[in-house]
């Protein structure tokens, strides 16, 4: 009698792992662009960095991203500027592009987040404990930024808000009505020196 409840619990023990592994693999499928698609060197463990998420880093040639990710879109405004529409499974990426090479990257969903979990839908709350934050304005939309975010901006306004006293300034931030959340997390690169 006690061999076969050991052995039962054996075989249902081994059933329970067995179980976890198929759940980790069919979650990465669903990740994933598409069958026959480039990944564009996402997973799902991926974070947003100051400079760039996978491939898609500010200063990579557009030849490398059509390489590695698949373009959905792509516009030149003249020979040296433009846009593209990359396909990041979760997400879709907007990139301007300057002279051949990413300058700008913009994301609009929850799918890839910070290292600490901030990006898009971010409250202001927690935008407001980061270190020494503050807003600006840039092609009339608001931002949020902080120096411990360097190459991070949280588009929190779109347009931004009329007032001068609104517009700038850690009291801009303070001023957005409570429930108020990242609309947009633009990577436009750290310019610190290291």
């Amino acid at each position: 009698m006690r061999y076969t409840i050991l052995i039962g619990g054996c075989i249902a023990l081994a059933a329970c792992r067995i179980e976890k592994v198929r759940s980790g693999d069919t979650t990465h499928g669903g990740v994933e662009p598409g069958p026959g698609l480039a990944s564009c060197g996402i997973s799902p463990e991926s974070r947003v960095s100051e400079d760039g998420l996978g491939l898609l880093r500010i200063g990579v040639s557009m030849d490398v991203i059509r390489a590695g990710c698949t373009i959905l879109s792509e516009q030149a405004a003249d020979s040296a500027v433009g846009l593209a529409d990359i396909d990041l499974g979760r997400d879709t990426a907007r990139v301007e592009i300057t002279k051949g090479a990413i300058r700008h990257i913009t994301l609009t969903h929850q799918a890839y987040r910070t290292s600490d979990s901030l990006g898009v839908g971010t409250h202001i709350a927690t935008l407001l404990k980061m270190r020494e934050p503050t807003a600006i304005i840039d092609h009339n939309k608001l931002y949020a930024i902080s120096p411990a975010y360097c190459g991070l901006r949280f588009m929190l306004a779109d347009p931004a808000p009329t007032s001068a006293a609104s517009r700038t300034g850690h009291r801009a931030l303070l001023r957005l009505p409570g429930e108020t959340r990242t609309r947009e997390l633009e990577i436009v690169g750290c310019n610190r020196r290291r």
